[in-house]
């Protein structure tokens, strides 16, 4: 329950949805790059055609370059050499803080008519060029962190490795946010230390190469994947989606436990089986459990991905848990700070939700997610100042809740009554109505007490009875009984020593 206060889109194709640039098609109109790096430029990359040529080269490359065109020169002379060596290069370009924190999931994820040998990571022009705001770092930390999580799946999709061309200004949170990547197959390349303005007429985001140079290597193009997806696979669909349903729900487990990397994996592979297969439901239901594995991970723009493209299905079948998804975006935005938003999917739960309950009066799950978003909606109006309609919704929700534990006084019904008490009897007492916040959260201790004494003292519900107890002393403090106030207090403070203890 947590007794700690009141607060508690649409769907496209892949590479359409994220904006990754094709860069192996080539306009008649591009610019030809003059093939120079420096002395300083050509060292770094004597250095990467080394690395490539060892018999265990480093797999991930930072390539740290403040000149715009010298990691064009670079990317482009990669291509030509891997291509001599019948070899391919993938290479996507993210222009925004979304677009790369989605790029781990891509590179985890790439489809089979396009796999190469080598990916090639462009962070270095566009708006990253010019910007050094917020989002761009938070862009960078999701990046990070997710890559950490698909790291090993990622070097099995390229073996032979993953470059990633940014500015020398992320070297920080690269120190910060990738502990955990392993240092032996980490390689860091600076082929200039100053940043290279384009000329007027050659726009920041797209250094280009000619048709001439596109020739020179020849008829075969480089393997880009415009629309990243798993295609389908011989094997039998029962087969292959009856493993991949076992894969989701060990990362279902693994995320119980906290163990979110593993989880993750196991999501992502489900995921790719469930695309490969083309079942849209359970694609949906990978896509809401990665959303709150990404949510639980701190990565808040891939977990608010996830849970929009798990909304963007349409299947019938999903209805009843599409209040849960509804519910959780909802959630996020609140966290952001976005009632408006927030509201939005409230809206839209609360009317799934209502229908739902209408059709499955008996079905005890439906009952409580709508109670759930109720209460929902109501954080979402105390968000926007709205305390007349949050007051409606909490009191919608808690009459649900007394319903539900009537009918079925479980721990879990009974500790669901017991928060919407303490939540409405805490918004009572904010509007100075203490007669009822003080019933209401006498009601609460009620139920708290019984809990403990027919499921037993475990550090949630004992948690809960403390909460109650300093919310019902503070009250009865206000209404002039100091005495029952010192009692209930004494008691609360006995409890959290033999929480700490």
């Amino acid at each position: 329950m947590g007794h700690t206060g009141l607060g508690g889109g649409h769907r496209h194709g892949l590479a359409e949805e994220s904006g990754f640039r094709d860069m192996g098609l080539k306009s008649s109109s591009e610019l030809r790059l003059e093939d120079r790096l420096g002395k300083q430029g050509e060292g770094e990359w004597q250095r990467l055609r080394d690395n490539l040529k060892q018999t265990r080269p480093s797999w991930l490359t930072f390539l740290y370059s403040a000149s715009l065109h010298s990691s064009e020169v670079m990317r482009q002379r990669l291509e030509a050499a891997l291509q001599q060596e019948g070899k391919s290069l993938k290479v996507l370009r993210a222009e925004s803080p979304f677009q790369l924190a989605r790029l781990p999931e891509v590179i985890a994820r790439p489809s089979k008519s396009s796999r190469s040998d080598h990916c090639w990571i462009e962070v270095s022009g566009s708006e990253a060029a010019r910007s050094d705001n917020q989002f761009w770092r938070l862009g960078w930390q999701d990046f990070l962190a997710s890559l950490q999580g698909s790291f090993q799946l990622a070097k099995q999709h390229f073996p032979g490795g993953l470059i990633v061309s940014a500015l020398p200004r992320i070297q920080e949170q690269v120190a910060e946010y990738a502990r955990e990547l392993p240092s032996q197959d980490l390689l860091v390349l600076e082929p200039l230390p100053k940043w290279l303005r384009p000329r007027a007429d050659e726009p920041a985001h797209r250094m280009k190469e000619s048709p001439s140079h596109r020739s020179a290597q020849g008829q075969r193009a480089p393997s880009v994947a415009i629309n990243s997806r798993i295609e389908p696979q011989p094997p039998k669909k029962a087969e292959m989606n009856g493993h991949a349903q076992q894969l989701l729900d060990q990362a279902r487990q693994l995320f119980l436990k906290k163990q979110f990397p593993q989880a993750r994996l196991s999501c992502q592979q489900a995921l790719s089986a469930f695309e490969a297969s083309s079942d849209s439901p359970s694609q949906a239901r990978a896509h809401y459990w990665l959303a709150r594995l990404e949510r639980a991970s701190a990565n808040p723009a891939l977990a608010l991905h996830h849970i929009q493209l798990a909304l963007g299905a349409r299947d019938e079948s999903l209805s009843a848990e599409r209040v849960k998804w509804h519910d959780l975006a909802a959630q996020m935005h609140l966290q952001a700070g976005d009632a408006r938003q927030a509201m939005k999917y409230c809206r839209k739960g609360v009317a799934l939700a209502s229908r739902l309950a209408q059709a499955h009066p008996e079905t005890p799950s439906i009952q409580r997610d709508h109670a759930v978003i109720l209460s929902r909606q109501a954080d979402a109006h105390l968000k926007a100042s709205d305390a007349e309609s949050a007051l409606a919704c909490y009191r919608k929700s808690l009459h649900i809740r007394r319903r539900l534990m009537r009918k079925s006084p479980r721990a879990q019904t009974m500790r669901d009554l017991s928060y919407a008490l303490y939540v409405l009897g805490q918004m009572h007492l904010r509007r100075g109505e203490l007669q009822e916040a003080h019933k209401l959260t006498e009601e609460s201790l009620f139920v708290d007490r019984k809990i403990i004494e027919r499921f037993g003292a475990t550090r949630p519900a004992v948690r809960d009875y403390a909460a109650s107890l300093h919310l019902t002393a503070g009250i009865l403090d206000r209404l002039g009984r100091s005495e029952p106030a010192k009692i209930r207090r004494r008691q609360a403070e006995q409890l959290e020593k033999r929480l700490k203890g």
